[in-house]
């Protein structure tokens, strides 16, 4: 009883007793020294509401913001095990934002990280985590992910408009994956069946009625959805006739009239 009473009176002072709140860290942009005092500092002063590993890192987390709350939110979406652990933490969290050669390190690895014979969703997991610490800004994100994708994926892009921002190219490319995976799955089990290839004949068209169904074609073209966008782009089809071979910019049934309009679509 005696302990249980001195352990609540103990908590009783820690609710009366209040430190000033840690400022907000939001990254490299500023020296972690001071914030790193002030977590401290409520650690020492609440040793019983602070027990845990997990309590403390759920505090410090809460002060971070802009670039150090994405590197957290990044661990949290890999799950990383130094979450378990402060100490593990607060050296990955050191590792980070003490070192004065993060930048030209991440630049290196950046330029160097590369899909391979993984998925994609596993190269952007990677891509992600060392951009959310780079100060590369959208336009060389966009490039060196796309420079570091696997040439069945990156063909695929390059039948389609480039996104201008990194995480609707990652969108994009994930899909492009998924759909490359599902027919690479669907061709397998159909090898192993031993059925005979289907022959397809497509009726021939004179080239005089072939001007004729693209122009009506053209008059009757409305204005695409979402989902037939995004199946365009998946496909490698030209976004404003929908064949294969190019890009709206180069398609040949597209109005000079219509170029800026069909550019957005």
């Amino acid at each position: 009883d005696t302990l249980k009473r001195s352990i609540a009176s103990n908590m009783e002072e820690e609710r009366q007793f209040r430190l000033p709140e840690p400022p907000k860290f939001p990254g490299r942009s500023e020296d972690p020294k001071n914030f790193l005092l002030k977590i401290k500092l409520q650690f020492s002063a609440k040793p019983i509401t602070f027990e845990s590993d997990e309590r403390k890192i759920l505090f410090f987390a809460s002060y971070l913001s802009e670039e150090a709350a994405s590197w957290f939110d990044q661990l949290l979406q890999e799950n990383s095990p130094v979450l378990g652990n402060y100490e593990s933490f607060l050296v990955e969290f050191n590792r980070i934002f003490f070192n004065p050669n993060l930048i030209l390190a991440n630049a290196d690895a950046l330029m160097k990280c590369s899909q391979g014979t993984r998925q994609v969703i596993e190269y952007s997991s990677e891509f992600r985590r060392l951009a959310n610490t780079s100060k590369f800004n959208q336009a060389a994100l966009v490039y060196l992910y796309q420079k570091g994708l696997h040439p069945t994926i990156l063909d695929r892009l390059t039948m389609t408009e480039t996104p201008e921002k990194l995480e609707e190219l990652i969108n994009i490319a994930v899909k492009i994956d998924q759909r490359v995976q599902e027919r690479n799955l669907m061709a397998k089990d159909y090898t192993h069946i031993n059925h005979p290839v289907p022959q397809y004949h497509t009726p021939s068209i004179q080239n005089n009625n072939s001007m004729d169904i693209d122009m009506i074609t053209e008059r009757r073209r409305g204005p695409l959805s979402e989902q037939e966008k995004d199946r365009r782009r998946i496909n490698g089809l030209c976004l404003y006739c929908g064949k294969p071979g190019h890009i709206v910019a180069d398609c040949r049934l597209k109005p000079k009239n219509s170029m800026g309009k069909a550019q957005t679509q």
